[in-house]
């Protein structure tokens, strides 16, 4: 089941869609899939032109998960950025400092304001579907990151569902 919400303002009305956090990964209808709350706020890969908005990449034991949204408004861009490494099994993976956790997580601003994981500012991954005849990698995800100057960005519930 999914809430929608009518928001209207004086100028115009429209849907926000709420992500339903019991529906199965890997069963969803939407494809690709790479959605988060960022700071509270829903967060949905779109609106991209010429390539998907979520997409992974796989090579040897690496893994890179990419969503972008595109929001015409503000003519800006943002992406939320997964590298997972040594991944051969679906399991959870710690996102921290790639030197001594399993990856990194990143929520990133027009290119130039990235936020990262930390060694203080940490999250998971859980990957719960890694089928590699399909090239397709399923699960859930949260995690903080922190900014140039100190500034944090929290992302939760977390979930998507892409191919490479």
């Amino acid at each position: 089941m999914r809430v929608v919400f009518l928001t209207c303002t004086l100028l115009s009305c429209g849907e926000v869609l709420i992500p339903d956090p019991v529906e199965p990964v890997g069963e969803t209808n939407e494809f690709p899939l790479l959605r988060a709350r960022v700071d509270g706020e829903v967060w949905a890969a779109g609106g991209m032109m010429g390539e998907p908005s979520a997409k992974a990449m796989y090579g040897g034991l690496n893994l890179q998960i990419t969503g972008a949204r595109y929001e015409p408004r503000t003519s800006s861009v943002e992406q939320v950025r997964l590298e997972i490494v040594n991944i051969s099994d679906p399991r959870t993976f710690k996102l921290g400092v790639l030197s001594r956790d399993s990856g990194v997580g990143y929520f990133i601003k027009n290119d130039s304001i990235i936020y990262r994981t930390q060694e203080t500012k940490v999250g998971s991954v859980t990957i719960e579907l890694l089928d590699r005849s399909a090239r397709r990698v399923a699960g859930t995800f949260e995690f903080e990151a922190e900014g140039d100057g100190g500034a944090i960005v929290t992302l939760r519930e977390g979930r998507f569902d892409v191919r490479w």
